[in-house]
């Protein structure tokens, strides 16, 4: 049976709002839909589908958009988006449409700040919504999923991850990518040269890639590193670096994903 539905999907305010933005997804075109985020309603978005196969085929179509509403613009703007949900019941509506939404209460999260994107919001997130990705969206997914978490030490391994991932599983790579888009991070010599370790044979002839302080951390947590005095870092401090260099190393994952793994050094 072809059916016409119109879904509604929502989720917690993430601390950004903007008004109704009407947009459509290009790996859906029978789809249109509307998004609006507000610290009331939280993040309502709404997708009408046309000539669906069948109602679960809709609200199929209405998930997959909602997943890429919620990647695209915790993407662009840095902030966690929850994915808009929906629950179990399926209303038919008097003209013949589908309403599936959730009969719990939107609840806004506790935020410091609400932030507004500004009088130019619906078209800038109209483009983000409607533009085609230049990579996977298996990377979007994992930043995506980066965001979510709100242990600082979780989240900046994950990032630092996806880094790795788009770097060909080296660590020299990494930071030589880290340090063509932010030349001047703190960097200094690696763990083996600062300790007088045997040389590294793999790249003996490649220049020295000085470690930048994202891998620092990531080496500093993940392995028994100690200084020339014998003394390892306390993993509380090792957070708090973490915490104040978690934007900087965000950007920097942003960037290695809009490159994509066959861009990158």
């Amino acid at each position: 049976m072809i059916v016409d539905s119109t879904i509604t999907l929502k989720s917690r305010f993430p601390s950004i709002k903007f008004g109704e933005v009407d947009f459509r997804c290009h790996t859906h075109p029978m789809a249109t839909a509307t998004v609006k985020s507000s610290e009331t309603d939280g993040l309502v978005l709404k997708v009408r589908v046309k000539d669906a196969e069948s109602e679960a085929h809709a609200r199929h179509v209405a998930e997959e958009i909602a997943e890429h509403v919620a990647q695209a613009l915790t993407f662009e703007y840095s902030t966690f988006f929850r994915t808009p949900r929906v629950n179990e019941t399926c209303t038919k509506k008097e003209d013949g449409s589908f309403s599936l939404g959730t009969t719990k209460r939107v609840a806004a999260a506790v935020q410091t700040c609400h932030l507004g994107l500004g009088p130019n919001a619906p078209k800038e997130v109209k483009k983000v919504l409607e533009e085609t990705r230049t990579s996977g969206s298996e990377y979007y997914r994992l930043f995506h999923s980066a965001l979510s978490l709100t242990d600082t030490i979780s989240k900046f391994m994950v990032l630092y991850l996806i880094l790795v991932i788009l770097n060909d599983d080296e660590q020299k790579k990494v930071d030589r990518f880290v340090l063509s888009v932010e030349p001047c991070v703190a960097t200094g010599p690696r763990y083996r040269e600062r300790n007088n370790k045997l040389k590294d044979k793999r790249n003996e002839d490649e220049p020295t890639v000085r470690e930048t302080v994202y891998t620092r951390l990531r080496n500093e947590l993940a392995h028994r590193r100690e200084d020339e005095r014998g003394c390892r870092r306390s993993v509380e401090s090792i957070e708090e670096a973490m915490k104040a260099n978690m934007q900087g190393l965000i950007r920097i994952v942003k960037e290695a994903i809009r490159k994509g793994p066959q861009a990158t050094p």
